[in-house]
């Protein structure tokens, strides 16, 4: 399991072996993606992945917070990679997912949000 990244720190390595990775955002269940987008870059070469929409956003938890799942991964070679966001202001995340709640919340910071990846 790796650790929780924010959204805002560009140019992180983190290892990554071949498989399809899910990417959580963490923190809440109603979540807007937006143009918020992640782009894998594999440590020297010009091998780029970009993580996509998915479809089954489910909510779990991570790191004993709320968790739900934004994008997945296929990676194909297994390599250190960069990460960068793209948009990362765009990402909002509010506590809860139901209708009556999403009234009376506030979203959470926009510079506080993480996501794990794999978790």
């Amino acid at each position: 399991m790796n650790h929780p990244i924010s959204i805002h720190s560009n140019d992180q390595k983190q290892y990554l072996s071949v498989g399809i990775y899910s990417v959580k955002v963490l923190g809440g269940w109603g979540v807007k993606v937006k143009d918020f987008s992640i782009i894998f870059k594999k440590v020297g070469s010009d091998l780029v992945i970009k993580a996509e929409e998915t479809n089954w956003r489910y909510q779990s938890y991570a790191f004993k917070q709320r968790a739900k799942r934004i994008l997945i991964l296929d990676i194909y070679e297994s390599s250190n990679y960069t990460i960068n966001f793209v948009n990362a202001e765009s990402l909002k995340v509010k506590p809860s997912s139901l209708f009556i709640h999403r009234f009376l919340e506030k979203e959470i910071s926009n510079k506080n949000l993480k996501i794990c990846i794999n978790c």
